[in-house]
């Protein structure tokens, strides 16, 4: 008599088999998306990074005035964690002034409005802030020309860099 259907060994084997093949599968799955999701995670900081340091250029940029508030004058090759700028919008002039609080590595930006008022936001964490001051007017006493170094701290590896020259007239 002829037996029909699988024994218990085969059936055993086959589940064996593919138990295996969907943990590979599985398993490739869960590697991709890590990846995928890693590299997401490194955008997401590198953008933050552009962010700030687009930020922090473009004000620099039309800035009416520079300082560096703890050195007058400043060394060109020294490097320096904070840049203060006055900026006026409109006939109202507000001092902006970006610090980086080296305890728990935040690069902050402080407003300090006409009306007295003043405004303190993280820009951003995790980061190493250097400005070197190039240009400095000892006439006037104004720094016309900085070079920014941001870089990343215990994430993917980033460093922007970018020099600015202010555009007020010397």
């Amino acid at each position: 008599m002829k037996d029909k259907g699988f024994t218990l060994v085969e059936l055993l084997v086959v589940l064996v088999i593919g138990s295996i093949i969907m943990l590979v599968v599985f398993n490739l799955f869960v590697f991709t998306y890590n990846l995928w999701f890693k590299g997401q995670k490194a955008i997401d900081y590198q953008e933050q990074l552009r962010f700030a340091m687009d930020r922090m250029a473009r004000e620099i940029r039309t800035a009416s005035a520079v300082y560096n508030p703890y050195v007058n004058p400043p060394s060109p090759g020294t490097a320096y964690t904070q840049v203060y700028l006055v900026n006026t919008v409109n006939n109202e002039t507000y001092r902006v002034y970006y610090y980086l609080n080296s305890l728990n590595k935040t690069l902050y930006r402080k407003v300090y409005y006409p009306n007295n008022n003043q405004t303190t936001d993280p820009l951003i964490s995790d980061v190493n802030f250097t400005v070197y001051y190039l240009g400095y007017d000892a006439v006037t006493n104004k720094i016309y020309n900085l070079k920014l170094n941001l870089s990343l701290i215990n994430k993917p590896s980033a460093t922007l860099s970018t020099s600015v020259v202010t555009r007020v007239t010397r």
